[in-house]
C-alpha cells in the first residue's frame, strides 16, 4: 500500500477515540464519514464497525458514478451484515471486530484474535 500518512487502522481508531471524547459529555457530534482504503463489502463493514457509533458513512472516491459496482458493494455488504446478524447500523459494534496482531489491538482497542470468546469458553468448559 502506498502510504503518506496516517495508515487507516491508526487513523479510524483516532477519529473514533477523538468522536467518543465529546460523546461522553452529551456534546453534539455531527455524523462521521470516513474515506480511503475502501473497496470491497467487508472493508466498509470493518470501516463501519470501527467507527461505531459515530461513522454513518465510508465514501469510496474510485468508485464514484459507477452505479452497478456501488450495488454490488450495497448487496454484498447487506449479506455480510445478514450473516453477522447484524440487520442495521445500529446494532453493529466494535465488538464485532477482532485484532489480527497484538499491535493492531493495541492501538484500536479491540480485542485480539487470540482472545475473543475467550471468558464464554472458559465457562462453557468449565
Amino acid at each position: 500500500m502506498n502510504e503518506w500518512g496516517v495508515p487507516p487502522v491508526e487513523l479510524h481508531s483516532l477519529a473514533y477515540q477523538y468522536a467518543k471524547r465529546p460523546s461522553e459529555k452529551k456534546r453534539h457530534l455531527p455524523a462521521i464519514a470516513v474515506n480511503g482504503g475502501f473497496s470491497f463489502e467487508d472493508q466498509i463493514f470493518k470501516g463501519l464497525a470501527m467507527g461505531t457509533p459515530f461513522v454513518k458513512l465510508v465514501g469510496m472516491a474510485g468508485a464514484l458514478g459507477l452505479y452497478t459496482y456501488y450495488e454490488r458493494l450495497a448487496q454484498g455488504l447487506r449479506q455480510l451484515m445478514a450473516g453477522s446478524r447484524k440487520f442495521s447500523l445500529e446494532h453493529m459494534s466494535r465488538d464485532d471486530l477482532a485484532a489480527l496482531t497484538r499491535e493492531a489491538a493495541d492501538i484500536s482497542h479491540i480485542q485480539h484474535i487470540m482472545d475473543v470468546d475467550k471468558a464464554e469458553v472458559d465457562r462453557i468448559l468449565a
